[in-house]
């Protein structure tokens, strides 16, 4: 039970992550190609697009750091 409990967490993590990954790879994508669409207008290149990009950045490896250790946590807890 307790090895089915490890496995079950680590997979939900996993996913967890994975998910997270690909929510990057889709929004970063997306404000890359409107940054570089603003690029084109009169006004130039603004950093709107590329400031909330690395926020979004900086706050889901924030997230991603605070689920890992809580996952560390609990898998070290369950006994062997």
């Amino acid at each position: 039970m307790r090895r089915f409990i490890k496995a079950y967490l680590t997979i939900v993590a996993g996913l967890i992550l994975l998910a997270n990954f690909v929510l990057v790879l889709i929004y970063g994508r997306q404000f890359l190609i409107q940054a570089s669409v603003d690029c084109v207008g009169p006004v130039g290149c603004g950093l709107g697009a590329s400031g909330f990009l690395w926020g979004v950045v900086i706050f889901n490896g924030v997230a991603l750091a605070i689920s890992a250790v809580i996952w560390l946590l609990i898998v070290r807890a369950v006994p062997k």
